[in-house]
């Protein structure tokens, strides 16, 4: 079977509540994994890394409003998909991190699949969408 650069977008969802940079060594690893599996599951079989500039949008669902910093979550998961997703993180545009409280959220029309499965869980998760980056041509 060739290999082929998955398509794009990619969004997955991760359970639980994301390890920051400043967590210990093991919560961080044990949490790469975590991102990792799930990013597996969403691959098809035999495909490579993408070699192009990225951009990605972390949204962390909390339950309850969530003390983690926006920014200290982006980068183990951010890590956790080298040479996975794309060769290096090095390749990312772009990345769009919110954090969202699950107890307030309202209902939504039409979530994607990936949001709408995850939200089944009933607990903390972190969604993850990975899309081709955009020529400065095409910024606001």
């Amino acid at each position: 079977m060739p290999q082929l650069e998955p398509d794009l977008p990619l969004t997955f969802a991760v359970r639980g509540i994301p390890a920051s940079v400043q967590a210990s060594a093991r919560s961080r690893a044990r949490w790469r994994d975590s991102v990792r599996v799930a990013a597996l599951a969403k691959l098809p079989p035999g495909s490579w890394a993408w070699t192009t500039q990225l951009r990605v949008t972390i949204i962390y669902f909390s339950q309850g409003p969530s003390a983690l910093d926006a920014d200290n979550i982006a980068k183990p998961i951010l890590d956790a998909l080298n040479g996975l997703i794309w060769v290096d993180d090095r390749q990312i545009d772009e990345i769009v991190i919110r954090k969202s409280d699950l107890t307030a959220l309202v209902a939504m029309k039409n979530p994607p699949p990936e949001l709408a499965d995850a939200l089944l869980w009933n607990d903390a998760f972190v969604l993850v969408r990975v899309d081709a980056g955009i020529d400065h041509q095409e910024l606001p």
